[in-house]
C-alpha cells in the first residue's frame, strides 16, 4: 500500500449522518449488460454495502465493483470508500452514510455527462473532473441541491447540510422537506461555505469554518488520488474497464475454488 493510500484511510471519521466499450451508460443497460461501466467502488474499508437497483439485493462492497443508476450505497460507522468515475472524478464517502446514485451517464463521443447523487446522511469529499462538453452534475440532500462544475468540495449531511468549496464554484439552493426547491439559487465560490437548515433556508459565509479547513487538508489526498486515476485514463481510456474485468475474474476464480472445496468435503470417504 502506498503512503497516499495509507493516509487516505488513516484520517478520523466523525460524521453522523459499468463491460465492453459503449458510448453511453444508461441506454437500456443495467446489471449484467454489455454497456460500458461508468462508476466503481475502490479502496473499501469497513462495512460498505451496495443495494442493487436491479433486484434490491444487498451485497458487500468490494474494490472495482461496478455501480449503476438506482444503486444505494450504505456505510457503517467508521467505514470509508472511494467512488471512481470514468471521467476521472473521485468521490470519498465516510460512514455512517447513505447515498443513492440517481444518474450515471457518460458519452465521450457526444461530450456529455450526467451524474446525480442523493445523500441522505454522511460526509462526501469530491474531486470533480472538469468537462469541456455538456455537463449535469448534482448532489442533493434533504435540505439542499448542489449543482457542480469542475471543482473540489465537501458536503456534510446531518440535520442540516454544510458544503464548502475548495476550488472552482458550485450553485446551491435550499430544498423543502418535500424535496421541492426553496429560495433562490446562489453561487458559492472558492473558499466559501454554505449551510442549509431544515426547511431549506441557506446561509452563506465568505470564508471556510475550522471544520471545513480540516476537510480541505483531507481533500488534498483525494485530489492526489484523482490525479493518478486521470493520468491512467489519459494513457488508456479503457483503464477502469480493465480493472473491473480483473476484479470480476478474481471473484470467479475464488468462487470456483470454493465450489471445488465444498465438493471435496462432500466426497464419500
Amino acid at each position: 500500500m502506498t503512503l497516499a493510500k495509507a493516509l487516505l484511510f488513516a484520517l478520523p471519521l466523525t460524521i453522523p449522518l459499468t463491460l465492453s466499450p459503449s458510448p453511453l451508460r444508461g441506454e437500456g443497460g443495467g446489471e449484467g449488460s454489455a454497456l460500458r461501466v461508468v462508476g466503481t467502488l475502490d479502496q473499501v474499508r469497513g462495512q460498505v454495502e451496495r443495494v442493487r437497483a436491479a433486484d434490491g439485493q444487498v451485497v458487500a462492497g468490494t474494490a472495482f465493483m461496478p455501480l449503476f443508476e438506482g444503486d444505494v450505497l450504505r456505510l457503517g460507522a467508521g467505514a470509508a470508500t472511494l467512488i471512481v468515475l470514468d471521467d476521472g472524478t473521485v468521490l470519498k464517502m465516510d460512514g455512517p452514510a447513505e447515498m443513492k446514485i440517481e444518474a450515471l451517464r457518460l458519452s465521450r463521443q457526444a461530450a456529455e455527462r450526467e451524474f446525480g447523487f442523493r445523500v441522505r446522511m454522511g460526509r462526501l469529499l469530491a474531486a470533480v473532473q472538469k468537462w469541456k462538453g455538456q455537463s449535469k452534475f448534482s448532489v442533493k440532500t434533504p435540505v439542499m441541491t448542489i449543482a457542480i462544475r469542475g471543482t473540489d468540495f465537501a458536503v456534510d449531511v446531518a440535520t442540516d447540510t454544510k458544503v464548502g468549496v475548495f476550488e472552482g464554484e458550485v450553485a446551491v439552493q435550499g430544498a423543502a422537506e418535500s424535496g421541492t426547491p426553496a429560495g433562490t439559487e446562489q453561487v458559492l465560490a472558492e473558499n466559501q461555505e454554505a449551510t442549509a437548515s431544515p426547511g431549506g433556508e441557506v446561509a452563506l459565509q465568505r470564508f471556510l469554518s475550522a471544520a471545513m479547513e480540516k476537510e480541505r487538508r483531507r481533500m488534498q489526498i483525494v485530489r492526489d488520488y484523482a490525479d493518478r486515476v486521470r493520468k491512467r485514463l489519459a494513457e488508456r481510456e479503457s483503464y477502469l474497464q480493465e480493472q473491473i474485468q480483473k476484479q470480476g475474474q478474481k471473484i470467479k476464480d475464488w468462487e470456483e475454488r470454493r465450489r471445488k472445496t465444498i465438493e471435496r468435503l462432500h466426497e464419500p470417504r
